[in-house]
């Protein structure tokens, strides 16, 4: 049915008209509110994306500097000594490392980093740069990022709060021979990354924390660096990060949110921006979660805000369209009440606003960006407000042109850009295409353009309409990109190592895809010319190294391990060079297998170690140079000592640790004295007194020598070990040394021996994981011995005993004469039942088969067990109160009486 013959009235046309205004503004303002969310949603992805960007620039620049500087032996072995070195020794390592790494330091502003920071592996701080004298307070309850990484042994980003200030941290495990040995960290602070926010944003940026974590955590001396936010009084915020009028501005964007937003987004986890007022002025306020790097838990936020035009302009736009529509409307509606009396005009009437909804729903279509239509009929060109305001010009303040158009395109861009439109139209093909324009104001945008074409029915483009997007802030990201990256390599290509890159695909194995500058001082050849000629990464090393690397990287690549490894490099001129080669095994961006590796000159080490060899030559005692496993040389006397013909000795046998020629032997060090904790026998040694540190070691005619081991530090690795020749003297010192511990009348080990050995033996026994027994026993009425037979008779059954009770006891046991007739045992046994079995055994032993006088002999035994280094003299007086406990109820018996320790414990486990 037609709307003339529903409208009959003009009432009726007002009712419509009414009817049709409230809903259109129902839609329009349902569009603008989705407009608006869309607008909230791109600033959150716009600062959260630009947060990201600036956190991992700032991560690789602290991987640099952590992978190319720091983790390096020099400071792996300080901060291994560092572990367990005395508080004068710590000290002389930390200036060591200071001194080693203060230019470092001072130069790291260059990178935007602050604090470099070494940590204990048991969370002490060690060195603080920023702080050289504050060392020493355990971290492990205020810096969990500390005690992660030393826990895990992974590195770790993020922030974290810190005592003095926050920031995100940057915190690496060092290692010593795969061992944990503490940690260092870098950080970039607050301050930096909102101005490099504030930059990239072109707004400002504060930082707010929660106020229980600042109490917790900050000294109490730095507390006055706080202000509690004045929207919330569970927030802070540090007064230095901003400037006096920025912190009054942030106060009152702060103070606007919590009026005329909800307090949620304090809870949230996610970015969530909004729209303030503050005295008229819109801003656009974005909070982003701040989260802790270990707990993951939201600990403040970054407040981003900016003056906003966009919502305004959006706001202009909603009522721009209600008012278009209402008017085109109440058009409309008045030509349909004049139609009813004349058809020919109300024909017009439609046609007119079928035209004007046409180009109404287009431009709904194109928002957000400059459109532009060129009639190629007439050859009027129409462009938007939009792009005069790109060019930066007053909108329709002239009629444009397709050469004025041209006049504002870049020079470069120009040709190129003429021809992709003229191209278009003569194929009647869209385009895209991005290019620069200068504005009015001499300024340059980036723009892409895009255009579709409209043909007749003979297929010529009749009309062009197209849209211009600036793009300026995104290309100025990617340019930004791309100048971080252009840094990176400049700093690679100033290392004085080669750093080096070669093919590992099959059809290219061992060619050459990349070097730095130093290549002409390793190579003799510029990087240019090895990649131009393709040169392969094997030519340049000696020809009788050659086979060695090659099986090594070969053995490395296919265990998918890093390798490293010496040898010699010899360059165009001649001259040769000793080279450290350290790489390992990559994918590059297309996925093809390549080798990437660091070569160091350790030529000047090399011509140290061969004039060691001359001096250490001259010297009669053996010396050797040795990390720990395999030894680099030993001087003549070695070679000497082992029969081995020195000119044609192999590598191999030169670098057989000498500790496998170690004799066992109570008196001597042996591998298997060696504990858990000890990366090698060097490290076991060093733990003995100068006294201790003896060893014997057959020669080549199978005779037992006698060494005395003196052990320097030669470098960060290896040590200067020299063997004196003992023989004579220690086994004169054995000699003498047995006939102080033995009881000359019965044999067995005196009081004396007792005092000296029963440490070792205790360690010896919980080394092996048994416990300490030990028995004291009495010969029976032995004083009658004496009266009845005489000292002669007594003495014959002392010795007797000893005899009888050494049969029954292992080589391991100790028997002691602990005064005329009492005897001690000491020996390992599984529990107390074995020790109890034992004593019975000897007992009864000693009845049936000691028959030196007519009555026969028995003894009466008290036993215990030895809790430790601190129970031997209370363990002694337990034994000998169970010992007379036999003899007052009628001895030839065992009795034993238990520790307290002992007795504690197993009460608390029934």
């Amino acid at each position: 049915m037609r709307l003339q013959q529903i409208l009959k009235s003009a009432w009726q046309y007002s009712v419509f008209y009414s009817a049709f205004v409230l809903l259109v503004a129902v839609l329009l303002f349902w569009n603008y509110q989705e407009r608006h969310q869309e607008i909230l949603n791109a600033q959150n992805h716009l600062v959260d994306v630009t947060q990201k960007s600036l956190i991992h620039g700032f991560a690789n620049n602290a991987e640099l500097i952590f992978e190319n500087v720091i983790d390096k032996p020099f400071y792996q072995q300080r901060l291994y000594e560092a572990n367990t070195a005395d508080e004068a020794r710590r000290q002389e390592l930390r200036d060591e490392i200071f001194n080693r790494l203060f230019p470092l330091y001072n130069s790291m502003d260059k990178f935007k980093l602050k604090q470099l920071h070494f940590h204990l592996h048991n969370n002490d701080s060690f060195l603080r740069f920023h702080r050289p004298n504050k060392f020493g307070d355990n971290l492990s309850e205020v810096r969990a990022t500390v005690s992660y990484v030393n826990r895990t042994g992974m590195a770790v980003q993020g922030f974290e709060e810190g005592r003095i200030f926050n920031g995100y941290r940057f915190v690496f495990p060092l290692f010593w021979n795969k061992k944990p040995v503490g940690s260092v960290e870098t950080s970039v602070s607050m301050k930096v990354i909102m101005d490099a926010m504030a930059r990239e944003l072109t707004g400002k940026v504060s930082f707010i924390i929660r106020r229980d974590i600042v109490e917790a955590k900050v000294f109490q001396n730095e507390m006055s660096n706080y202000e509690v936010t004045p929207f919330s009084d569970d927030f802070m915020y540090e007064i230095g990060l901003m400037h006096l009028n920025t912190r009054l501005q942030f106060a009152q964007v702060l103070q606007a949110w919590s009026e005329q937003q909800t307090l949620d987004a304090l809870n949230s986890d996610q970015v969530t921006s909004g729209l303030v007022n503050v005295n008229g002025q819109g801003y656009m306020v974005s909070l982003l979660p701040v989260r802790n790097a270990i707990s993951h838990k939201v600990v403040g936020y970054m407040v981003y805000f900016q003056e906003d035009e966009k919502s305004l302009a959006e706001m202009a736009k909603f009522f721009l369209a209600f008012f278009l529509i209402i008017t085109i409307t109440a058009l409309v509606l008045y030509l349909l009440y004049l139609s009813r009396r004349n058809e020919k005009e109300l024909k017009q009437s439609k046609q007119a606003l079928r035209v004007g909804l046409q180009r109404f729903e287009k431009a709904q279509q194109i928002s957000q960006l400059g459109t532009w239509e060129f009639d190629l009929t007439s050859e009027e060109l129409y462009w938007s407000d939009q792009i005069f305001r790109m060019i930066g010009e007053r909108p329709q303040s002239f009629v444009p042109t397709y050469e004025r158009f041209l006049s504002f395109v870049h020079p470069d861009d120009r040709e190129n850009l003429d021809f992709t439109f003229r191209y278009a139209l003569a194929h009647g093909t869209p385009y895209n295409i991005k290019h620069r324009i200068f504005r009015s104001d001499g300024s340059m945008l980036f723009v892409e353009e895009e255009c579709e074409h409209k043909l007749d029915n003979n297929g010529v483009v009749v009309r062009s309409i197209g849209t211009m997007h600036d793009i300026t802030e995104m290309v100025e990201r990617e340019q930004k990109l791309e100048r971080l990256g252009e840094r990176y390599q400049a700093l690679v290509e100033r290392l004085p190592n080669l750093v080096y890159c070669y093919s590992w695909e099959p059809n290219r194995r061992w060619k050459i895809d990349f070097a730095n500058a130093s290549s002409r001082f390793y190579t003799g050849q510029y990087a240019y010319e090895l990649l131009a000629k393709e040169v392969e990464f094997l030519q340049f090393i000696h020809p009788s190294h050659v086979e060695r690397v090659r099986q090594h990287i070969f053995s490395a690549v296919e265990a998918g391990k890093p390798y490293e490894l010496e040898y010699r490099v010899k360059r165009p001129d001649g001259t040769e060079l000793f080279v450290s080669d350290t790489g390992q095994k990559v994918l590059d961006e297309n996925g093809r297998l390549q080798i990437e590796g660091v070569m160091t000159d350790v030529t000047a080490q090399r011509r140290a170690l061969d004039k060691l060899q001359k001096f250490i030559d001259t010297q009669k005692s053996m010396v050797i140079l040795t990390d720990g496993h395999l030894m680099s040389f030993a001087n003549q006397a070695y070679f000497d000592f082992f029969g081995i013909d020195r000119a044609r000795s192999t590598e191999t046998s030169v670098q057989r640790c000498i500790c496998d020629y170690f004799e066992q032997g109570e008196h001597f060090f042996d591998l298997t004295k060696m504990q858990i904790e000890d990366r090698h026998w060097v490290d076991a040694m060093l733990r003995l007194s100068s006294s201790d540190r003896n060893v014997a070691i057959k020669n080549q005619r199978g005779e037992l020598m006698t060494f005395a081991v003196e052990i320097s530090q030669f470098d960060e690795r290896s040590f200067v070990i020299s063997f004196q020749d003992i023989s004579s003297a220690f086994l004169e010192k054995l000699m003498w040394r047995q006939k102080a511990s033995i009881d000359s009348l019965t044999g067995a080990y005196n009081r004396h021996f007792f005092d000296l050995s029963i440490t070792s033996f205790i360690k010896l026994v919980r080394r092996n994981k048994k416990k300490t027994g030990l028995l004291m026993l009495d010969i029976d009425h032995f004083k009658q011995v004496n009266d009845q037979f005489g000292h002669a008779k007594g003495d014959e059954v002392l010795r007797q005993l000893c005899a009888l009770l050494k049969n029954n006891l292992r080589e391991s046991d100790l028997l002691v004469r602990w005064g005329g007739e009492e005897f001690l045992i000491v020996m390992a046994v599984e529990d107390v039942i074995s020790l109890n079995r034992v004593a019975e055994e000897l007992r009864l032993n000693v009845e049936k088969h000691l028959h030196s006088l007519p009555k026969g002999i028995t003894c009466s035994f008290g036993g215990t067990l030895i809790d430790g280094l601190h129970d031997i003299d209370t363990a002694i007086e337990r034994a000998d109160s169970g010992l007379y406990h036999v003899k007052a109820h009628g001895r030839n018996g065992y009795h034993f009486v238990e520790s307290p320790a002992l007795e504690t414990n197993t009460q608390s486990e029934d």
